[in-house]
């Protein structure tokens, strides 16, 4: 008992670690998703298409919302049959990779690249989104998973506040009443400067769900475990 206490003491640190990182992680990306692809971005669409300006915008979110709602069920049965921390750090490869190509499109104006920017940050924005949330039921204690995922759910919501507030603030010192191409596109890309903060997922330690462990724990004794 008292070996089975000191393993879980040491691991619930593990567990706490990313907890935070993905706190972290969430508040940066929400705040970048809503300072690059919010409102702004949508009027950067409706000036850059010119007389089909509202198709472009509908066009644009309509790939999002379409390839966010295809992947949705292989992302969920791709975390069941794998580690879904290891999960989150490889989708962050294809997500930053999307983003750098959303960023190119903005900065060139480029349609095409900007449908093959959303192609690809679509799906990895819907899988770090909903493994997240899987991850942090994973690392809290079942008495606190309802405290730890309400404060998720506060901390989106405190991020997606942030965001426009950011918007706002540039708005202000450029000094400009008139939303021309050149500042929608500043303030849109300027929403980069928050991604190193997603970094933090990379800081996240591979264990197994908690209840897991101490399921272990609690029927081999002194087994030492792995990730999953």
């Amino acid at each position: 008992m008292e070996i089975n206490e000191r393993l879980t003491a040491d691991y619930s640190q593990e567990y706490r670690k990313n907890i935070r990182c993905i706190f972290i992680s969430l508040f940066f990306s929400v705040s970048l998703s809503a300072v690059t692809l919010g409102p702004l971005f949508d009027a950067y669409l409706l000036n850059i298409g010119g007389q089909h300006g509202n198709k472009l915008v509908g066009a644009v979110e309509s790939t999002r919302g379409v390839l966010q709602l295809a992947f949705a069920y292989p992302i969920g049965a791709l975390s069941d049959k794998m580690s879904r921390v290891r999960l989150l750090k490889g989708d962050l490869l294809f997500w930053t990779l999307g983003l750098f190509l959303l960023l190119l499109g903005i900065a060139s104006g480029s349609v095409p690249m900007l449908f093959i920017g959303m192609a690809v940050w679509a799906p990895c924005s819907q899988c770090w989104n909903s493994t997240s949330q899987v991850v942090i039921a994973d690392s809290a204690a079942s008495a606190a998973r309802t405290t730890v995922l309400s404060r998720m759910t506060s901390l989106r919501l405190i991020a997606q506040a942030t965001g426009p507030m950011l918007q706002a603030c540039m708005l202000l010192l450029s000094g400009q009443n008139h939303w021309g191409t050149s500042l929608l596109k500043a303030v849109t890309l300027s929403g980069a400067v928050l991604w190193p903060g997603v970094m933090w997922t990379l800081r996240m330690s591979d264990v197994p769900p908690l209840e897991k462990t101490e399921g272990m724990h609690g029927a081999l004794g002194l087994r030492v475990w792995g990730p999953s």
